[in-house]
């Protein structure tokens, strides 16, 4: 089974389609692998700091008796509908749920071309969501969308778990959904799968950020790394480290972890327009590993990795 395998999308259409053109030329490639970050930036720096300028005030300002922390979703709903809040607050409780409302309208309509892209493949697909996306994820994938589920395809087991604890500065807090790092890690334990997707790698495997030149952070789970140290699956597919591209095997179990880079262009990363096909053999391990790169418009490949059966 050869698996097309793509990441971080941004909201990079163009290259999405483009990619999802070789894909269909493949007959070879059965499954295509989606694993988040799908939402590109659609608020203006502005109109980002405005919104988490209002979400401060707010949060600060509305306390219980107690002074203890109140829900935002609670907060924002009592500054709206209360006539004892001052104008500033009210004002601030308005203008995020303007902005929150612009954020969902953009999210809906890329999420609906995300989906129109990805069908034309004629591939079976398989996904989940990264901290990049919001709830509507859940609307416009419900058959592909593997978040806590298993999916057999041709014998292969699947499994899925979406998210990471990174807050976006562009997404509103109320539409940021995260990572349970323990419903990760107990899911696919209970699931034993061949083949897992997660948005955020293992801890110490292709997770690497650079923060300055002499020194790199680590942004990969704990918890998945647990997982992989006591199940070994086969394969994991992840995202969300753009820098972090390549495979990697941990010292302790057999597993592959594969980081394909980010497929779009990305504010931060020079680089985009990368994706892997992935061979399985007979025994569902990894049989070839294949990094591919657009260069002037078309896909190249870098690297190939060739396993020996196991």
């Amino acid at each position: 089974m050869k698996i097309m395998h793509i990441t971080d999308i941004h909201g990079d259409l163009e290259t999405l389609e483009k990619t999802v053109d070789y894909a269909r030329e493949d007959e070879s490639i059965k499954v295509l692998a989606c694993t988040g970050d799908y939402l590109g930036i659609f608020l203006k720096d502005n109109e980002s700091d405005i919104m988490f300028s209002s979400y401060n005030m707010i949060k600060s300002q509305v306390r219980t008796k107690d002074g203890g922390q109140v829900p935002f979703k609670d907060a924002i709903e009592y500054v709206l509908s209360s006539t004892n809040t001052n104008r500033d607050l009210k004002i601030a409780g308005e203008v995020y749920s303007s902005i929150e409302k612009l954020f969902d309208e953009k999210a809906t309509e890329q999420y609906s071309l995300v989906n129109k892209i990805l069908t034309q493949s004629k591939k079976a697909i398989v996904m989940v969501h990264g901290n990049w996306d919001s709830p509507q994820y859940f609307d416009h994938f419900t058959a592909n969308n593997i978040h806590g589920r298993t999916l057999e395809i041709e014998g292969v087991k699947f499994a899925g778990y979406g998210g990471e604890n990174t807050e976006p500065i562009f997404v509103p807090p109320t539409r940021f959904i995260g990572l349970d790092e323990k419903g990760l890690h107990d899911f696919l334990i209970r699931e034993d799968a061949d083949v897992v997707l997660t948005h955020v790698p293992p801890k110490g495997l292709v997770d690497i950020v650079p923060i300055r030149k002499d020194k790199n952070l680590h942004i990969g789970s704990w918890a998945s790394l647990a997982y992989l140290r006591a199940q070994s699956p086969n394969v994991i597919f992840c995202g969300h480290a753009h820098d972090a591209i390549g495979l990697m095997k941990d010292d302790y179990a057999p597993t592959l972890v594969i980081n394909s880079g980010n497929l779009g262009r990305y504010p931060q990363t020079k680089h985009h327009g990368t994706f892997s096909i992935n061979e399985l053999n007979d025994k569902k391990y990894l049989k070839t590993h294949s990094l591919f790169k657009l260069y002037e418009g078309k896909f190249e490949l870098i690297k190939q990795i060739n396993l020996d059966d196991n």
